[in-house]
């Protein structure tokens, strides 16, 4: 490509600036692919501007990162962009909802199973900026990963920003081994549909599930998280109660059953 690119009069100092190239410093003048041998994934900005590329190794056997981005430049910071959002912001506008994802591969694969509204964060926690995005097409969101440790603590920083910036938030932990990538290629669109219906769960019942029925060695420290987790419920308690929320069942009420739930088995008996 650097090649080729040179020759149809792109300078290259402005290749490297951009990030498709990489000059070599102790060779001035020369430089090699940033994406060679990889598949490339196009970023688009929200106005549909390509702005940055995702590359992606195939072989299982190479000794190289699996992926490569483009690097910070005047058009692209990775912090506020959103992969899939161009595509999936009519989506999101008209379903009133926005799945979040991890990688390139996982929106690629739950769109071609019938689910458009979906976006990455392309593979980096979630940023203020990012969340923003996404806010001026829904507060609604479900925050898909995948069921291993690191996965839950993903979905874990990320419920913490959204909550802040006041969206509505489900979560839905995948089986454990699968991410959405994989989930959607080995499922039907109908499949993949009611897993996500019949597997969301408000992120109040995904933090207590973590404190009450994994594993030790997936669950939170409790010392660390039970303080921000009962603030997060007299929040949300507050925001319904200021709603005038018509539930026969009482927010307040839930919210201290919970509570007492929790404090109850962060307990030296627990």
């Amino acid at each position: 490509f650097t090649e080729q690119a040179i020759k149809s009069g792109y300078p290259l100092k402005r290749l490297a600036e951009v990030g498709l190239s990489i000059e070599y410093e102790d060779h001035p003048g020369k430089a090699i692919d940033r994406f060679r041998g990889r598949v490339i994934f196009p970023v688009r900005n929200l106005s549909g501007r390509y702005v940055a590329f995702g590359g992606r190794v195939m072989s299982k056997t190479a000794k190289t990162a699996k992926y490569v981005n483009s690097p910070e430049s005047l058009i692209y910071s990775k912090s506020r962009e959103l992969y899939g959002l161009y595509w999936a912001k009519s989506a999101i506008s008209k379903l009133g909802k926005c799945y979040l994802v991890e990688g390139y591969t996982d929106v690629l694969s739950m769109y071609q199973a019938g689910i458009e509204n979906v976006v990455s964060s392309s593979g980096t926690a979630l940023t203020i900026d990012q969340i923003r995005l996404i806010r001026r097409f829904t507060t609604t969101i479900t925050v898909l990963y995948d069921g291993d440790a690191a996965g839950i603590k993903a979905a874990l920083r990320g419920i913490d920003l959204l909550l802040e910036e006041g969206f509505r938030i489900k979560v839905v932990l995948l089986p454990d081994g699968e991410d959405p990538d994989s989930f959607a290629r080995s499922h039907s669109n109908t499949e993949l549909q009611a897993y996500l219906d019949q597997h969301e769960t408000d992120f109040i019942h995904f933090k207590i599930d973590l404190f009450l029925h994994l594993p030790l060695s997936l669950r939170p420290s409790r010392s660390r998280h039970l303080p921000s987790l009962l603030r997060q419920l007299t929040n949300t308690s507050a925001r319904w109660s200021s709603r005038k929320a018509s539930s026969p069942l009482s927010v307040n009420s839930c919210s201290c059953s919970y509570s007492t739930a929790i404090v109850r088995s962060s307990s030296p008996r627990a």
